[in-house]
């Protein structure tokens, strides 16, 4: 099947073409998955969901503590096609009601119970891991087709999905590269080998203009990661890459670039 510019299909051709098959892809304590398990795990996952009925283009919200079974139900819903849509794992459960209803999901893989919208289906982790019958194949599609949601601040208004393309991800930190192994689950990324060179307040990402504008105002990153939906892994993750291309190494930097060039 041709696979068009589905990250997944990059990273796996990375993969194979590097010799990075056998390598670490990602840790969760002491637990090590190589690039080959990582690949075959969340294969089995997009096999899963679409015995689920998820269709390419179906939203699957991802609500699990940040282990690697995030990072293969994260890669098995692009890799067939559907929009994954994170959601902080340790949130209340009105915050993940809310959530899940806004985000017009199809399917919700959870750790914990929680109502769901009609319409919505919801599996645990073991009903998803027993409902495994072979692989997946990679989905087709465009630099433009959506690969994962997240909620934005809600600083200037209501809070809103914002939508990043398999295109942003490719743009964000150039797919997986050699210059480092693998990277803790926590941060739901590859290591990137690859150096934006794009800077100043134009570079950031929606999601991370954003979180420069919450960290900018003052709050910490665990009150920003609830504005948003996120883990506080995930904004540190984010933070790191927003001093990167604004060229700050602290948050008061932060905050003064922000009211100088954001607010």
């Amino acid at each position: 099947m041709a696979v068009g510019l589905n990250f997944v299909a990059e990273i796996e051709a990375r993969a194979l073409s590097e010799g990075w098959l056998e390598n670490p892809a990602y840790r969760a304590g002491e637990q090590i998955v190589s690039y080959e398990e990582l690949f075959r795990i969340s294969s089995e996952v997009g096999a899963a969901y679409l015995r689920h009925g998820v269709s390419p283009g179906d939203r699957i919200c991802i609500v699990l503590p940040e282990t690697i079974d995030l990072v293969t139900a994260f890669l098995g819903a692009l890799r067939i096609g559907a929009i994954a849509v994170p959601i902080n794992g340790s949130s209340e459960e009105d915050v993940l009601v809310s959530a899940v209803r806004r985000a017009d999901a199809s399917l919700v893989v959870r750790h914990r119970e929680f109502d769901v919208p009609d319409g919505c289906a919801a599996v645990s982790l073991a009903e998803l891991r027993g409902s495994v019958a072979g692989d997946s194949d990679i989905a087709e599609v465009t630099a433009e087709g959506p690969a994962f949601t997240v909620f934005t601040s809600g600083t200037t208004g209501p809070a809103k999905l914002c939508t990043h393309t398999h295109g942003d991800i490719y743009h964000f930190n150039d797919g997986v590269g050699a210059d480092e192994s693998g990277s803790a689950v926590s941060e739901l990324v590859f290591a990137a080998g690859g150096v934006d060179d794009d800077s100043g307040w134009q570079a950031l990402t929606e999601t991370e203009r954003a979180i420069a504008e919450l960290v900018g105002a003052g709050l910490t990153n665990r009150q920003t990661a609830k504005r948003m939906y996120l883990s506080p892994h995930t904004v540190n993750y984010h933070l790191r890459s927003i001093f990167r291309k604004l060229g700050v190494s602290s948050r008061i930097e932060l905050a003064r670039y922000w009211y100088r060039n954001g607010a």
